[in-house]
């Protein structure tokens, strides 16, 4: 097992980019944590109930049905380095603007540029991050993004919930404003193949239309089957995730009556636990890589499980441990998710498939927070989440019958 970790060591020592690119990310995410607290706590604090603090869950769903096809393709046609560098000065510039908003409607718009950034700068991230790793580095890659991501709301929500007591809400915004810049001027040092702003498709004589490279992301999309189940999967566990995420504030603000410190422990605790799935990806991935389907269905089920737990627990410590278990294994289903969809991807469409994840998710997302706030007016937070746990179960089994039937059929 210590042989291992010693590949993920030997990764960062030997791939300088990477480790730059790692570094990066771990400053940005810290500020995210940072900033997830604040926003929460300040939303809290205006509004007086839990449930409001839960826009951030929709906010994001609604910017990408409008720019993750631009995102695609704009990542597909752009030097990603340079857009993960533009990106960060202008996040970075919009979170100093918190400190200026004491009006609900005003965060609710910060919080919908805040979004509409993330969307643009996630392809391009994953896309640079397969262009300085070989496709068997993928899962010891993604494991390490996603555990430096743990170890970040790790010590972020402790430290912002210290900070808010002591210091005020708005030093923390300044704080995650300083962590964008620091993103974006270690991004610089990272060596790339790549000299230009605008690239050139591989065997393409002219460059493609912005609406043309759309259409031809969500054909190779359609024509490839393993992406498509990859994708479909992730979004009906978005779309459990979103609504069990909106109930969860509620569920802790109004009826666990827990205190903004509290809530910084809690996702600590949650975040915290992609550290551990980032040591189960690298320890057993052999076995995953062998059996990585099966991986991918047993990270659904344990969710599903975990969610009906939550339904039937009062107990905050009780509460906290589940959290850990949900958080890891969502951790997990990232990592493996995340590594499938850069490998079976062709390079020139990495961006764009990417993109297509991102809308099909936020499809899911949106339609679980609609019926969450449907719901939420007559059941219990509890009956949601018993109610995200049948739907998990029913496509679980949906998928399984389905699958049985195209084998048979084949025969």
């Amino acid at each position: 097992m210590t042989r291992k970790l010693d590949t993920s060591h030997k990764l960062l020592c030997s791939n300088y980019s990477f480790f730059i690119f790692s570094i990066s990310q771990g400053i940005s995410n810290l500020g995210d944590a940072f900033q997830f607290i604040a926003i929460t706590t300040l939303l809290v604090n205006i509004s007086g109930n839990g449930l409001s603090a839960g826009f951030a869950i929709i906010s994001t769903p609604i910017c990408s049905l409008f720019l993750s096809p631009f995102a695609g393709s704009l990542g597909d046609r752009l030097n990603e380095k340079y857009v993960l560098i533009f990106l960060d000065v202008f996040r970075g510039l919009v979170a100093i603007l918190f400190v200026l908003s004491e009006e609900i409607w005003s965060i609710y718009c910060l919080m919908l540029l805040l979004s509409s950034i993330e969307i643009l700068y996630n392809p391009s991230r994953k896309k640079l991050m397969s262009c300085l790793l070989k496709n068997n580095e993928f899962m010891i890659g993604n494991s390490i993004i996603s555990g430096i991501s743990g170890l970040t709301f790790v010590i972020g929500p402790l430290l912002a919930g210290f900070i808010i007591n002591f210091l005020g809400i708005k030093t923390i915004f300044y704080i995650n404003s300083l962590t964008f810049f620091m993103s974006a001027l270690l991004i610089i040092f990272i060596k790339t193949n790549k000299k230009y702003i605008f690239l050139k498709a591989k065997g393409k004589k002219t460059k493609e239309k912005i609406y043309e490279g759309i259409i031809t992301g969500f054909t190779y999309f359609n024509n490839t089957p393993r992406i498509k189940f990859l994708v479909f999967m992730g979004t009906a566990l978005a779309l459990g995730t979103a609504s069990v995420n909106m109930t969860f504030y509620s569920f802790a603000f109004d009826f666990l009556k827990v205190s903004s410190k509290s809530w910084g422990i809690m996702m600590s605790v949650f975040y915290g636990a992609r550290l551990i799935a980032m040591s189960l990806s690298i320890l057993f991935s052999r076995q995953i890589n062998r059996r990585i389907t099966t991986s991918i269905y047993i990270c659904f089920l344990s969710v599903a499980i975990i969610w009906f737990c939550y339904g039937n627990v009062s107990n905050l410590i009780l509460i906290v441990v589940l959290q850990f278990l949900e958080g890891t294994a969502l951790g997990l289903f990232e990592i493996l998710l995340n590594s499938q969809l850069q490998i079976v991807s062709q390079e020139d469409y990495m961006a764009r498939v990417i993109s297509i994840n991102d809308i099909i998710n936020n499809f899911g997302k949106l339609f679980g927070s609609f019926y969450t706030y449907i719901f939420i007016q007559i059941l219990s937070s509890q009956s949601i989440f018993i109610l995200n746990s049948m739907l998990i179960l029913v496509y679980i089994i949906y998928l399984f019958v389905s699958t049985n039937l195209s084998l048979t059929k084949n025969r």
